[in-house]
């Protein structure tokens, strides 16, 4: 039996948009995966890429706080 593999591309700044609607101030990456139906390794990649982009920031381990306001 041979795996499969999908590749996909995310529209980071409408993930980012939408952690703003959700009205928290910090999100988990667990909680952020059960939000967008994903892994808990994918929802690390993503929030770190949304970090580099100025969109959340590191509070803890696991933990992200949400910037309303990137700059």
């Amino acid at each position: 039996m041979s795996k499969s593999y999908l590749k996909a591309t995310i529209n980071l700044d409408l993930i980012a948009d939408e952690l703003k609607r959700l009205n928290k101030r910090y999100i988990t990456i667990k909680d952020f995966s059960r939000y967008f139906g994903m892994s808990h390794k994918t929802s690390g990649k993503i929030l770190r890429h949304l970090e580099k982009m100025g969109y959340v920031k590191r509070f803890s381990t696991s933990t992200y706080s949400i910037i309303r306001d990137p700059t």
